[in-house]
């Protein structure tokens, strides 16, 4: 179901369609709590398209109470999700790369992409933790399994044949400095 932008108005449901009133005063600003700006995108696409298929609808309510029922769960993810980059800032720019980076910009932006795909990596490994006694609503149970996915670890050790392993950034902040020191030398290189 979609929801026209004149409706978006008059209902107050997202400060995009508001006229120059209070953004705060919309249901999207009333609600955000989200951690992420991920979580964020999807409130919001949430609201303006709301779910039809029950099925989807039972699946994620089932998990919400799964989740609040279980206080060791709620507070680990609360704590862990904070630092999950932005996946789709990431995608995009992983897309948008040049092949084989020509400038000094372009070899920059490779460095924080393979960077910030390692820290996504290792957040994920620890999102596991969270899983431990295994959840038993089908879409904690299908989280679970990607976040199990065999080749997450094998693409982080392709990573770590290149990346040192003792650089680590917080979510998309990265420094020139951990950049610069990030990239292992090779034993091939004579200074």
């Amino acid at each position: 179901m979609q929801i026209d932008p004149g409706a978006w108005r008059d209902l107050g449901l997202d400060s995009y369609a508001m006229p120059a009133g209070n953004p705060e005063s919309t249901l999207f600003s009333a609600i955000n709590h989200t951690h992420t700006k991920m979580g964020s995108r999807l409130l919001r696409a949430n609201i303006l398209q709301p779910l039809t298929d029950l099925p989807t609808i039972y699946a994620r309510q089932t998990a919400v109470l799964e989740i609040l029922d279980n206080e060791e769960m709620f507070f680990f993810l609360s704590a862990h999700l904070p630092r999950i980059p932005d996946i789709d800032a990431t995608i995009t720019a992983l897309v948008r790369q040049a092949p084989i980076p020509s400038t000094a910009k372009q070899t920059a932006q490779a460095i924080n992409n393979v960077l910030v795909v390692k820290h996504l990596l290792l957040v994920a490994k620890d999102l596991v933790k969270g899983f431990q006694k295994g959840p038993e609503s089908r879409l904690l149970v299908e989280i679970n399994e990607v976040l199990f996915d065999p080749r997450a670890s094998k693409l982080l050790d392709s990573i770590h044949n290149v990346v040192r392993e003792d650089i680590e950034v917080d979510g998309a902040q990265i420094s020139r400095s951990q950049r610069c020191h990030a990239v292992k030398v090779s034993n091939t290189l004579r200074v």
